[in-house]
């Protein structure tokens, strides 16, 4: 890949013959694998696998709770406990947080975060930029009579996306529209508009439903949106075939390679065939596979491109974006490109 960077530079090794373990600090939403939003089950059962099964390393797993204050908290007590490492599979805003606090302790650390605020000084991450992300949507879009960028106005992540497609829309005529997720469904009405919306779920899928109700609307955004399990259970009943929803994949749910089979019968059997599917599933297993090949020498082979990972200088990684469409005629989002 073209500026792209070994993985294994970035993190150094940390084992030694002499040394003690090393302390691999962890934060996810939640440590329940039974309970709670799908994404934190799913984070939270593929970490479990590893931590059990990875003894050469100290483990020290810490719950967020999906807050910034709980990501404060968390990095907090992985600085004071001296890790070596962090993994961080949470979104920008809260691997921000994290990031600040680990580049003052001179922690290297690794997320699936894809904000610049989220990688710091000293962090990479999984993904293309949210900026990239941007870029590659908005060149796609049919933008008509202008277009409405809905930003979550505390969101790094949303700030990301709208660099991006500011700049690529430069020539047009954009109505800003600063949006906070409470205000999804009191928003005027935007039939006959281009919507950029880089949210997450669930503000997602009510912003689809509001759309609905006008029809005549093309909402574009990043990877945040998925249209995942929990998104098509919000829209159900919603009019089919009213509103068109472009967004961007890192993935196009097909597992490849050669940790495609441990994958599928060392983890999938103890958290569900959801598994399969599953990109924070599949990413969070790449995150944790990669780290630790890296330390003992050996190449990673991701399940989601059946690849080596490459990193470009910016500390993002370099991956095919893909582009899928979603109206509801059909069961899940249709990959068009």
């Amino acid at each position: 890949m073209r500026n792209a960077i070994k993985l294994t530079l970035f993190f150094g090794c940390l084992i030694s013959s002499v040394s003690a373990a090393p302390k691999v600090g962890v934060i996810i939403n939640s440590l329940d694998v039974n309970e709670g939003q799908m994404t934190s089950r799913h984070k939270a059962c593929v970490t479990k696998y590893f931590t059990e099964t990875n003894t050469e390393f100290d483990w020290s797993v810490k719950k967020n709770m999906r807050s910034e204050l709980g990501t404060q908290r968390a990095a907090a007590d992985l600085v004071k406990a001296r890790i070596d490492y962090a993994l961080l599979p949470v979104v920008s805003n809260e691997a921000a947080i994290a990031a600040k606090m680990f580049d003052r302790a001179n922690i290297k650390y690794t997320t699936s975060a894809t904000s610049t605020s989220a990688i710091g000084q000293l962090g990479q991450s999984m993904f293309t930029s949210t900026y990239q992300q941007a870029i590659t949507i908005s060149k796609f879009a049919e933008v008509q009579d202008g277009a409405v960028i809905l930003v979550d106005a505390g969101g790094v992540y949303s700030k990301a996306f709208i660099r991006g497609a500011i700049e690529t829309l430069a020539d047009m005529d954009v109505q800003w529209e600063v949006l906070r997720t409470q205000q999804v469904l009191s928003l005027p009405d935007l039939s006959g508009r281009t919507i950029f919306a880089p949210l997450y779920g669930p503000d997602i899928a009510r912003l689809y439903l509001k759309a609905t109700e006008s029809g005549d609307n093309r909402i574009y955004g990043p990877d945040s949106i998925g249209v995942n399990a929990e998104f098509l259970e919000i829209v159900a009943g919603a009019p089919i075939g009213k509103t068109d929803l472009y967004f961007i994949r890192n993935w196009d749910s097909v597992l490849r390679g050669p940790n495609e089979q441990r994958f599928i019968q060392d983890v999938v059997p103890r958290c569900g065939n959801e598994l399969i599917t599953s990109f924070v599933a599949a990413y969070t297993f790449d995150m944790f596979g990669q780290f630790i090949a890296s330390q003992k020498g050996e190449p990673w082979m991701s399940i989601m491109t059946g690849e080596e990972i490459g990193f470009n200088f910016e500390r993002f990684a370099e991956r095919r974006l893909h582009i899928y469409h979603f109206d509801g005629t059909t069961p899940n989002a249709r990959q068009i490109r």
